[in-house]
């Protein structure tokens, strides 16, 4: 859908504690113009008075603070775990918000399309298990392992490895979206090796086709 002018669409997506963000900043580093997913709904979990209403008729009052802004660790609370009632919060706390981001998202990446960016990326977590996957020219994949990714989480987010865990269920995993990646970035080493995997991507990028859709790949009957 960023085709007009010759742009590819460049979706960067990984696990929870991947290091997915860690790519998308140092290809911003290199030029490139990167949307993040997660910026995004923040932004309409905040503004959004629909969706606030939304979440306080879903989870109760206590999800806000005095200041009457949101308290994403009650929210979390709220729907990561282990019993059925967190997964049906979560799927419908998803079918409030994802709707609102993909629209934005959308929007976004029109604009910057029509301003010229050869290149687009977007770092967006929930790529595959939201069904998003054939909408991007290309997709990046970053992975790590489960220790890893845990180890980072509670050193940059304070949770306990039971919280990850729960979170880390709500997410696809990586063998099965490694089939359906165009490149697939293992972050396991150093920050170095991390480094020299996305600058050899920004160089990449800008130097593919875009993907000819469906409709332009069909030929005329004979």
């Amino acid at each position: 859908m960023a085709d007009e002018n010759n742009s590819i669409l460049v979706g960067i997506t990984g696990g929870i504690g991947s290091g997915k963000s860690a790519v998308a900043s140092i290809l911003r580093e290199h030029g490139l113009t990167v949307l993040d997913a997660d910026i995004i709904a923040s932004e309409i979990t905040e503004q959004d008075g629909a969706v606030r209403t939304e979440f306080r008729r879903l989870f109760g009052d206590g999800i806000f603070r005095s200041d009457n802004t949101l308290d994403r660790a009650a929210v979390a609370r709220l729907v990561f775990g282990e019993t059925p009632e967190h997964s049906s919060r979560l799927r419908a706390m998803n079918r409030i918000t994802h709707p609102r981001v993909l629209d934005r998202l959308r929007a976004e990446i029109e604009a910057v399309a029509a301003s010229g960016a050869k290149v687009i990326t977007v770092d967006i977590a929930l790529l595959f298990e939201t069904g998003l996957a054939d909408a991007f020219d290309y997709v990046v994949l970053v992975t790590a392992t489960e220790a890893a990714r845990i180890q980072r989480v509670m050193q940059r987010a304070g949770l306990t490895e039971e919280q990850i865990r729960f979170r880390m269920k709500s997410q696809d995993t990586d063998e099965h979206k490694k089939s359906f990646a165009d490149f697939v970035i293992e972050n396991n080493g150093s920050i170095d090796n991390l480094r020299k995997a996305a600058e050899f991507l920004a160089e990449t990028l800008p130097l593919l086709p875009p993907k000819p859709h469906d409709d332009e790949s069909d030929g005329e009957e004979s």
